[in-house]
């Protein structure tokens, strides 16, 4: 029966999510509360999972096992979120915002970009340089690591940002 609901949801039928959601909601709850080990976020990790149901159900195969496609989504979302709050983690280590004045405070979105795309490392690099106008001499002292090294990792740092902003809708961003 979920395959069928399924199927009628990929057909445009917004009204089997419902049934999707009824369905399987007790088994996507507990993923994302094995990973999140919060009630709060496991529910809004829930939602992100139907959401993201809704969003990718042209890539949903007939006839397959419907709740491992679904178990799947939660997963991985718990997991992108859990990489993004781990990155917010270190940029907060390494800035402790009350020692930042407010106008540097404020979050823009290509930060929020940048905490989204880039590796931890690729973030020490390019925020001290970014929000403190360090140099990158300095920021390879201060990391232990070869000049040069820095000067790639920020180069590539910026290249991915730019790739990305060259894949997305500026209205998703803003």
């Amino acid at each position: 029966m979920l395959d069928k609901h399924m199927q009628n949801l990929r057909d445009g039928d917004i009204d089997a999510l419902d049934h999707i959601y009824e369905e399987t909601k007790n088994l996507v709850f507990s993923i994302c509360l094995s990973y999140m080990q919060d009630y709060m976020l496991a529910e809004d990790m829930m939602q992100d999972t139907y959401i993201r149901v809704r969003k990718y159900i042209e890539k949903y195969k007939h006839n397959t096992n419907p709740k491992a496609w679904i178990s799947k989504i939660a997963k991985n979302t718990c997991l992108n979120e859990i990489k993004k709050r781990k990155r917010i983690n270190l940029v907060s280590d390494v800035y402790d915002m009350d020692d930042i004045s407010d106008e540097r405070k404020e979050r823009t979105p290509l930060l929020d970009i940048a905490l989204k795309i880039l590796k931890p490392k690729e973030l020490l690099i390019l925020l001290p340089h970014i929000i403190d106008n360090k140099k990158l001499v300095d920021i390879a002292k201060e990391l232990n690591i070869p000049e040069g090294t820095v000067r790639w990792k920020y180069s590539n740092s910026l290249s991915k940002i730019r790739k990305y902003l060259e894949r997305s809708n500026l209205d998703e961003i803003y």
